[in-house]
């Protein structure tokens, strides 16, 4: 249901960063007068936007790298079993995660900080894709934890 704005975003996200990239190389070499020093910053902050927004689709899709041996050599039930205790333990990771980025998104926001370019760009804005990132991977674990067939009965 989210999935497609998300990808959308992300997308919409990774096209601008390329643009601005694009742009503000041309204007280096056809026009250095109209140079801006926040055109590198700008394409950093819309890649780890995109990058961070990607993770619910990587992980809804189980696209992720994943070690999967263990399952080619054990019942599809252990298999199942051994999926679950994973995603319990990335789950884990990524609310540890989630958690550690409010933290510092509160920091950037409460200290004021900013980029030293021109734009002054607020740093919490960088730091906000972290936690936003975790909360959708989080989402997306529980999406594709409820997507699985039922365990087989004994």
């Amino acid at each position: 249901m989210i999935e497609r704005p998300i990808r959308y975003a992300s997308g919409i996200f990774a096209g601008a960063a390329l643009l601005t990239e694009c742009v503000a190389a041309a204007t280096r070499y056809v026009a250095p007068a109209f140079t801006v020093d926040w055109a590198d910053e700008v394409v950093i902050l819309l890649l780890v936007w995109a990058m961070f927004l990607s993770g619910y689709g990587v992980t809804v899709e189980q696209r992720h790298i994943a070690v999967d041996l263990l399952h080619q050599i054990c019942t599809p039930r252990i298999g199942r079993l051994l999926t679950r205790i994973s995603m319990l333990f990335l789950a884990a990771f990524v609310a540890v995660m989630l958690a550690s980025g409010v933290l510092v998104v509160i920091d950037a926001v409460r200290l004021g900080e900013h980029s030293e370019s021109t734009a002054r760009l607020p740093t919490w804005l960088y730091y906000a894709s972290l936690p936003a990132g975790m909360l959708l991977i989080l989402l997306g674990i529980f999406t594709s934890w409820r997507a699985e067939e039922p365990p087989e009965q004994p």
